[in-house]
């Protein structure tokens, strides 16, 4: 199954002309460690949901910014990251220099917690961040075996196929699921059979929210909030032409395996496309002893298979 988004990105022509808003110029040069230059890292504006990569000599130059304060995250897969607040201002632009670094604790901008984006020791709000990066290394058929084993989080289990996260002992309609921010539509919170719809083989970033700015999600999120972020519905122009990511799984247990791919690209100024697809097939979870709880006499082999926990999923 494939599924297919585009967006149109910019304001409505019929709306209401608002007050003037007051715009500058940014210009960043990103350097690494030693002070040379770093080409094609790329530059995230959380406030403007917009990345750019660096030229050549390592500088983005974005002009027509409203005037104000923004988050800057800027990653090079070699060179490391860099993580900084700048001001806009009318004028002619001063060019800020961000310096990477390979430390393996780097800050994170956080966007589940707040309405607004801050950096992870601003919020003030336990919350864990999961980037890319992590992902790739982490990343498992299910969301709740991906979050496995942070802190404060625990899976459900039934089978290959079907886990859901626990924050801090809180599962089911206790603790929510969301997709770029939006409820993920599915029934796992009824029962632990159900599989979480989200992929976390396409998912950007995870973030887990808990504590008092769980109250934005209602009374379902006492326990806490799993956001998993995605470009499924794209909100920022990509500065490629076409980018995405595919992976894939296969488990000896129950035959399992799976494959997921994305791909987002612009079309013109103000439209994005995606396209995307997911498949997850495995057998019912072979297991170590008889099948049944209490097995009939003479029914004593030395392994079994757990009924009912094939999964044949497309999305």
């Amino acid at each position: 199954m494939l599924a297919c988004s585009a967006t149109v990105l910019g304001p409505s022509s019929a709306a209401e002309p608002g007050p003037e808003v007051a715009r500058g110029t940014l210009v960043l040069r990103v350097l690494d460690a030693d002070g040379a230059a770093v080409a094609g890292a790329t530059v995230e504006f959380a406030e403007l949901r917009r990345t750019v990569t660096t030229d050549a000599a390592g500088r983005v130059r974005l002009e027509d910014v409203p005037v104000g304060r923004y988050h800057v995250t800027a990653k090079s897969p070699t060179k490391g990251v860099a993580v900084a607040d700048v001001i806009v201002s009318e004028g002619e632009p001063e060019e800020i220099t961000l310096r990477l670094s390979l430390a393996i604790h780097t800050e994170e901008v956080v966007v589940s917690a707040r309405p607004d984006a801050l950096r992870r020791d601003e919020a003030f709000q336990p919350v864990d961040v999961l980037d890319e990066q992590e992902l790739a290394t982490r990343a498992a058929q299910t969301l709740g075996a991906t979050l496995e084993g942070e802190l404060g989080v625990s899976s459900t289990a039934f089978g290959e196929g079907a886990s859901r996260p626990v924050i801090r002992g809180l599962g089911a309609d206790r603790s929510r699921m969301l997709e770029s921010g939006l409820g993920t539509g599915d029934v796992s919170s009824i029962s632990p059979d159900h599989a979480v719809s989200v992929d976390p083989g396409n998912a950007g970033r995870i973030e887990i929210v808990r504590g008092p700015a769980t109250l934005m999600y209602g009374s379902g999120a006492v326990g806490g909030v799993v956001n998993v972020l995605d470009d499924r519905i794209p909100d920022r122009l990509p500065d490629r032409t076409v980018s995405g990511r595919a992976s894939t799984g296969w488990g000896t247990n129950a035959g399992r395996r799976s494959a997921s791919a994305s791909l987002t690209g612009r079309a013109g100024a103000k439209l994005v496309w995606h396209a995307g697809g997911t498949t997850r097939r495995a057998g019912d979870t072979e297991i170590p002893g008889p099948a049944f709880r209490f097995a009939a006499a003479g029914d004593q082999e030395n392994g079994g298979r757990l009924a009912n926990t094939a999964v044949a999923t497309d999305s």
